[in-house]
């Protein structure tokens, strides 16, 4: 059975929604039950059945799940998809904007009493996460930001070494340059090819993001539930998340890890072939 409210909570919201919408009991009740029904049900002196409910709810245009908790139908669902949008604002380097995101999911979610839901539990991780990065860059941390910039293999393994976590790639690509940018403590290789240089705006060339990212594993495991989502395995034991909305990029979280790897490709097979082949690794 479904999560619903106590009894007396549940009439009242019946007498509340029915007399918004202009309905007398006898209209409520019509066809199935009697206006007596309905009156007992208001006051709370009865524990309805679902069938019963499914028919006010019927009656009064909302959904069964909003009648008998009061809270809007598929709300838990709307979130994810709203996380994944700030998500994606976060990684892009918003941070500012991506904090107000989160700020008004968590309001909701407290509003409908959401507070145990594992979704609202993320939610408030990455609040939390997002306003320790923003006090320390207040206060001059090491959260960098640097232009994009030619890098080597051993600028990069010596920058992990620097920031205490790995950062990953894909390897060396024939015929690339690895180009290096940091944001808010996010790193970004692109692998230029032909005749582009560092910091060339065009967004056509692989690259792998690594995401400083609390419960990284959960969080993505979670936004799997969302409509359209692929999952797999890289072959060292990594999960594997893409959504037939946004192909292009293909998120990778490792067990007892807080880091989130994005590989985008403008192709969204190679993409997925990249992420899943297991030449994700991090710098040595």
């Amino acid at each position: 059975m479904s999560e619903r409210d106590d009894p007396v909570t549940i009439g009242r919201r019946v007498q509340q929604l029915r007399t918004e919408r202009g309905l007398t009991q006898k209209q409520l009740a019509e066809p199935a039950y009697t206006p007596a029904y309905i009156s007992t049900l208001e006051a709370g002196r009865v524990r309805p059945s679902d069938g019963a409910l499914r028919h006010i709810a019927e009656r009064l245009g909302i959904a069964y799940e909003e009648l008998v908790t009061g809270r809007p139908a598929h709300l838990a669902t709307d979130l994810r998809l709203r996380l994944t949008e700030a998500q994606r604002t976060l990684a892009s380097g918003e941070a500012e904007e991506a904090a107000e995101q989160y700020a008004a999911l968590l309001a909701e979610a407290e509003e409908h009493e959401l507070s145990d839901v594992a979704a609202v539990a993320l939610l408030v991780a990455f609040l939390v996460w997002l306003l320790v990065i923003k006090d320390d860059d207040d206060n001059g941390s090491s959260n960098a930001t640097s232009a994009p910039a030619a890098a080597s293999e051993a600028e990069l393994a010596s920058l992990a070494d620097e920031l205490g976590h790995p950062i990953y790639w894909a390897g060396p690509q024939n015929g690339s340059q690895l180009e290096l940018e940091q944001s808010d403590g996010d790193v970004f290789l692109r692998y230029l090819t032909g005749d582009a240089n560092a910091g060339t705006p065009q967004q056509d060339y692989l690259t792998v993001g690594t995401y400083p990212f609390p419960n990284a594993l959960a969080v993505l495991k979670d936004l799997a539930k969302d409509e359209g989502s692929l999952t797999n395995e890289t072959p060292d034991g990594g999960f594997v998340l893409t959504n037939q909305g946004n192909p292009t990029s293909v998120y990778i979280a490792f067990p007892d890890e807080d880091l989130q790897i994005e590989v985008y490709d403008p192709d969204p097979e190679r993409a997925f072939e990249i992420a899943t082949s297991g030449d994700i690794t991090p710098v040595e």
